[in-house]
């Protein structure tokens, strides 16, 4: 379970004196935000009040704080990102280290590797692309592991991904976030608003219309967010319907299909289902009634 108190946890002193904040200043740099001698006491890095007689020598505050360690040159924690096949064989492990914020940027770099949209080329000037997940979803779920994690814990985040689903494998309880550093990442722009509440609101929203639900199970002292896929790998027949629906603006009627593909019209009408399952195209009813016609358009948003 998180500490009782997670912000106090990271506000408390830390007996290091030899922390280096080069990461976070390029950080601040790249925000627009000034980092002066002032700035570890603003955002908590450093305590306020001297507590040693060394501290009290000091023109930019007391003892670090645990926050301080968190964002330093100096942490400690790294977070595995493994890939698996659909077997669920390990295919490739990496150990992300270094300062929390590059930690995330090279996460982010490796999640977006594996959302790359599948993309379906209908000409000159139109393309369908889709992402396997909600890149909101990951953005949240990227800003949740961390900042909302125990960091009192010496477990590490990890993330592993397979073809079907991202299981972010975080230490700690799902309602215990930490504020006091999810408002220093929202002010550098490295989290949207809402994740920077602690709110894992974002996730579920994302996943609204998809078909799909993301979860958060508990276990033990971790928790993890499921992230499914919500785009399948399409078969050849299945691409070859969704290139032809897409060539025209206004689509095609399901016997445009049969007569295209060579299906039979039960056939064509399960590869439909299908697309429309996906989320690829859409049916509109162009006549009611039981013998109505369905005209399918691909869907581009």
């Amino acid at each position: 379970m998180n500490h009782p108190d997670a912000d106090h946890f990271l506000t408390r002193p830390i007996t290091r004196n030899d922390l280096t904040f080069r990461d976070l200043e390029r950080a601040f740099r790249e925000a627009g935000v000034p980092f002066t001698e002032e700035t570890p006491v603003r955002f908590g890095l450093r305590t306020t009040a001297a507590s040693t007689a060394s501290a009290a020598a000091s023109a930019s505050g007391g003892p670090f704080t645990f926050l301080g360690f968190v964002l330093s040159d100096q942490w400690n924690l790294a977070t595995l990102v493994n890939t698996f096949d659909a077997e669920g064989n390990l295919r490739r492990n990496r150990r992300v280290a270094g300062p929390l914020l590059w930690q995330m940027e090279r996460v982010r770099d490796l999640l977006d590797d594996a959302d790359a949209p599948y993309i379906f080329k209908t000409g000159m000037l139109r393309r369908i692309e889709r992402h396997p997940w909600p890149v909101p979803a990951l953005r949240a779920a990227l800003a949740h592991a961390f900042t909302d994690r125990d960091f009192a814990s010496p477990l590490e985040v990890a993330f592993n991904i397979h073809p079907d689903v991202i299981r972010v494998v975080v230490p700690g309880a799902a309602d215990a976030p930490n504020l006091g550093l999810s408002d220093i990442l929202r002010r550098l722009g490295r989290m949207e608003d809402a994740a920077a509440a602690g709110a894992l609101g974002d996730i579920f929203r994302a996943y609204e219309g998809t078909g799909r639900t993301a979860g958060v199970p508990q276990t033990g002292l971790l928790h993890e967010v499921e992230l499914p896929s919500v785009v399948e790998a399409l078969s050849d027949e299945e691409s070859a319907v969704l290139r032809f629906i897409a060539e025209r603006e206004e689509g095609r009627t399901c016997a445009e299909v049969e007569e295209a593909s060579g299906l039979s019209r039960t056939a064509a009408g399960r590869v439909l289902k299908r697309l429309v399952d996906a989320g690829w195209v859409r049916a509109i009813a162009e006549e009611v009634g039981p013998d109505g016609v369905f005209r399918y358009v691909a869907r581009e948003d």
